[in-house]
């Protein structure tokens, strides 16, 4: 049996590619820390401009619920308005019998109002406005209408509603001004259309809207248009 030799030449070949190969590990080997650090920094460099030039929204934080009196509270506000506006000087005790169910201890009977004549009857009662008191609870302004004079009376009751306790009156009740009511403030500028085509098709859609001329109105409106005739 004969064993033919290797070719020296093929050998030597093998060696090299070897010692290159190796060569070139040990090289990446050398580098890569280096590569690795580079592209770290770069990214923190990034983020940093992304940071500097481009910052987060701040989260937004869900606003509160605007505190308002509650309906027992504006049911007892004006309950206590008709019973406290609603008197005959002749029968004082109906009057303080009204409101018993109302003031609460170591007020007078009259809450701080003794009609000394006359009688008065209360047409009908709504709230106005409801605001935040200072010492506690909601202050309810009531707009009353009387028969004693034609405008409204405006009466504002301070009502306590603590969560699970009962209704109370805070204070004595007490007699303000009307809202303020600008006059003096005419109506918005307006400008007249001038483009005959607008002008047309409003005249055209009017007409046909007020004689219910359906399928002639139809055809000027969009797809999309609420029919309500």
């Amino acid at each position: 049996m004969t064993v033919q030799a290797k070719d020296p030449s093929e050998a030597l070949g093998a060696r090299i590619g070897a010692g290159w190969e190796s060569a070139r590990h040990a090289r990446w080997a050398a580098v890569a820390p280096r590569y690795l650090a580079s592209v770290v920094l770069f990214v923190f460099f990034a983020l940093g401009l992304r940071a500097a030039f481009f910052p987060p929204a701040p989260a937004l934080s869900a606003a509160p619920p605007r505190a308002s009196a509650d309906a027992p509270s504006e049911d007892f506000a004006l309950q206590f308005a008709r019973a406290y506006l609603t008197y005959d000087a002749a029968s004082p005790g109906v009057r303080a019998g009204a409101l018993a169910s109302f003031v609460p201890d170591g007020f007078d009977a009259g809450a701080g109002f003794f009609p000394a004549s006359g009688s008065q009857r209360v047409l009908w009662a709504q709230v106005a406005s409801d605001q935040r008191a200072l010492a506690g609870g909601r202050v309810i302004t009531v707009a009353v209408g009387v028969s004693t004079q034609r405008l409204p009376v405006y009466l504002a009751v301070t009502v306590r509603h603590d969560p699970g306790r009962a209704l109370a009156l805070v204070g004595y009740p007490s007699f303000v001004g009307a809202p303020a009511v600008d006059t003096a403030g005419g109506p918005p500028p307006r400008s007249a259309v001038e483009d005959p085509a607008v002008v047309e098709v409003v005249e055209r859609v009017v007409r046909n809207y007020l004689t219910a001329a359906a399928p002639n109105l139809k055809a000027d409106l969009t797809d999309d248009a609420l029919q309500c005739w």
